[in-house]
């Protein structure tokens, strides 16, 4: 196993103040050959978080595009940045132009106090305009290979919050599972949580923003959507007990339990949320009287406005996945199913 530590991550936030995305494509091409020299015929899979699923797709994109053979047998992707809303096209301009006037506050799209080990709290411009050139440069590969040449990625297990405020969910449906051909990939959507106080809240029900995406006759993955399931006694009514839904185009083909129900004051996931576990001492809800320090995923802090260095917004984004375990689970039987194949 390999955990790859990208150029401009783990020291401080400027790192990514004049970082590009070849820069990270580099290390992750450099990661890969030392993988390959290290097992020898056993296969590589890939799993990889936001930016990281990005690079893992770009890697394989380039080498189909170059005539050469793709490196993973399997890649899995959590939150990946394949597109950005489109606010992300000015970072680029609001960074020249703080360059032009000698303006470094423009750089940084927040400055925040940084009490998270392992991620910055402060927002370099920059770092989200790497992410939407990346982007962009995979779209444009994903456009220019053919159908056959495609079929050459491993297949994709992708686990996506149909609510994510940094990448684009649309992106990840049409910019990439529309564009793949037949073959054995898989994406798990994560609703919202769907009870009758949460919806009297919602403005616009991210669903029908996707809905169109989901039905669509261009599919040709498979489709799970984890979501409430029926109150066992009023059918009209959800329970915050969900199941796994598995959809071909807007067909439902079967419900399946998971055992697992939305934590009493959770709406939704986010995009940070999706690797980690309730019990994580860190991001989940496990208490440790022990060490004194933040405790991320925990409640949010009460008081007057305007004291923390850390906004509201911040504090309330939901930190773990409760449906972790379901996670895993999936995870390993693809990796399973995937090895299978490539022994017979």
């Amino acid at each position: 196993m390999l955990g790859l530590r990208l150029p401009g991550h783990g020291t401080i936030p400027s790192g990514l103040v004049n970082l590009t995305w070849q820069d990270m494509a580099a290390a992750v091409a450099l990661a890969t050959e030392h993988l390959s020299q290290q097992l020898g015929d056993k296969p590589i899979y890939v799993v990889a978080f936001s930016t990281g699923a990005a690079l893992a797709l770009n890697h394989e994109l380039e080498a189909i595009n170059r005539g050469k053979q793709p490196a993973y047998q399997g890649l899995v992707f959590l939150s990946p940045a394949i597109g950005l809303p489109p606010v992300a096209a000015g970072a680029k301009w609001q960074d020249r132009l703080g360059q032009v006037l000698g303006l470094d506050k423009l750089s940084w799209n927040t400055i925040q106090t940084e009490y998270d080990p392992f991620k910055y709290n402060s927002f370099a411009v920059n770092a989200g305009d790497v992410v939407y050139q990346l982007a962009i440069e995979n779209q444009r590969l994903l456009s220019l290979l053919t159908a056959n040449q495609l079929g050459l990625l491993g297949d994709i297990l992708t686990f996506q919050s149909i609510v994510d405020d940094t990448v684009s969910t649309t992106a990840v449906l049409q910019g990439l599972y529309q564009r793949l051909p037949k073959k054995s990939h898989q994406l798990v959507l994560f609703d919202i949580n769907r009870l009758k106080v949460n919806m009297a809240l919602v403005e616009r029900d991210p669903r029908q923003r996707i809905q169109p995406y989901l039905d669509s006759p261009l599919n040709q993955f498979e489709l799970t959507v984890v979501e409430n399931g029926l109150n066992q006694w009023d059918q009209s009514q959800v329970s915050a007990a969900v199941v796994a839904n598995d959809y071909l185009g807007n067909a439902l083909l079967r419900t399946t339990p998971i055992n697992i129900a939305w934590p009493r004051g959770v709406y939704s996931l986010s995009h940070v949320a999706l690797p980690y576990p309730e019990h994580d001492s860190l991001y989940g809800l496990q208490r440790n009287d022990v060490v004194e320090r933040v405790r991320i995923g925990a409640a949010a802090s009460r008081g007057e406005r305007g004291v923390l260095g850390v906004s509201a917004a911040e504090m309330l984004r939901q930190k773990w996945n409760p449906f972790y375990p379901y996670m895993i689970d999936r995870l390993d039987t693809f990796i399973d199913e995937a090895s299978s194949v490539s022994h017979r």
